[in-house]
């Protein structure tokens, strides 16, 4: 029977009885290296309440976080890696969709064959991926869907307050700079005795960098934004006073503008000449009756 539409949710062909729940929750291996995994005790002054406070002002709602994990080396058999990005607090799985050599090695893994009563087909989302390797590309891929208030992808978790793999999201020289520092730590050791100062002063580099780099893409998307309110469309009109009837207006047709310089058509938008009244704009464009800049309107929005 096939399987198209099923969703892998990762509890196929594992049972885990109470015993085995505990002992993962110990030694669950995870993308970070043993020397990080280990809790000792210089090490655990990193995963403080304080030193996530300090962080929590730009990563809160800036960064998404690549949690990748594997039952590799924990449970007999195992032999894929999981993926989830976790932003503000809520984690989502990253599932891809199976190609025919993927569904294929998936069946041949789980030893299943056309007589069992589920089988892997091409077009199956799945949760579970061969590698590490594959795991990153589709979630390079997705993350921007899945959280796109984030800004940056780390690979890591978010309750880790200290540098951690940049996967995406920031310029390439900046990524390769925080990565650099991130690499010192992992030469270093981490935290012990001998490198507690040299490692401090390199998750301070790390956290001004990247809350600088975050900053400035805040910065510069307000500016986008401003730009773009600058540039939106409105219809104006303006008005002289008719001589030979001083109480009434002459009103020019309704144009387009985008800068309020100019109007569509090219004709000068009249501020504070004498004789000319204030321009009158509006937002609703389908009142503009000019020929010339209803023509220019229909090439803005195709």
């Amino acid at each position: 029977m096939s399987g198209k539409g099923i969703i892998d949710t990762g509890n196929r062909g594992v049972a885990l009885t109470i015993g085995m729940v505990a002992h993962l929750h110990t030694q669950f291996t995870t993308s970070e290296s043993p020397k990080r995994a280990g809790e000792s005790a210089s090490a655990g002054k990193m995963r403080s309440g304080e030193r996530n406070r300090e962080l929590s002002s730009y990563r809160r709602d800036s960064i998404a976080f690549l949690s990748l994990t594997s039952f590799m080396g924990v449970v007999s058999g195992a032999s894929h890696w999981y993926a989830s990005i976790w932003f503000n607090k809520e984690k989502h799985e990253v599932a891809h969709e199976l190609s025919q050599r993927e569904a294929a090695l998936m069946n041949k893994s789980d030893g299943k064959d056309a007589d069992d009563g589920f089988i892997w087909s091409p077009g199956d989302i799945a949760s579970r991926y061969r590698s590490k390797e594959d795991a990153i590309r589709v979630a390079k891929e997705k993350w921007r869907e899945i959280a796109p208030e984030a800004k940056v992808l780390i690979e890591g978790e978010n309750y880790v307050a200290e540098p951690q793999p940049i996967l995406d999201g920031l310029p390439v020289d900046i990524i390769d700079e925080l990565n650099a520092l991130y690499q010192q730590c992992e030469t270093l050791g981490w935290y012990d005795e001998r490198n507690d100062d040299l490692v401090e002063k390199i998750y301070e580099e790390w956290k001004e960098k990247i809350a600088f780099a975050l900053g400035q893409e805040a910065k510069q998307e307000a500016q986008k934004d401003a730009d773009l309110r600058d540039h939106e469309i409105h219809a104006v009109r303006w008005a002289r006073r008719e001589l030979k009837r001083l109480m009434t207006l002459d009103y020019t047709k309704w144009h387009g503008t985008k800068d309020a310089e100019f109007t569509f058509c090219g004709r000068p938008i009249p501020l504070g000449l004498e004789g000319t009244f204030l321009p009158e704009t509006d937002d609703d464009l389908s009142i503009i009756d000019c020929k010339h800049c209803t023509n220019r309107l229909q090439e803005e929005k195709s």
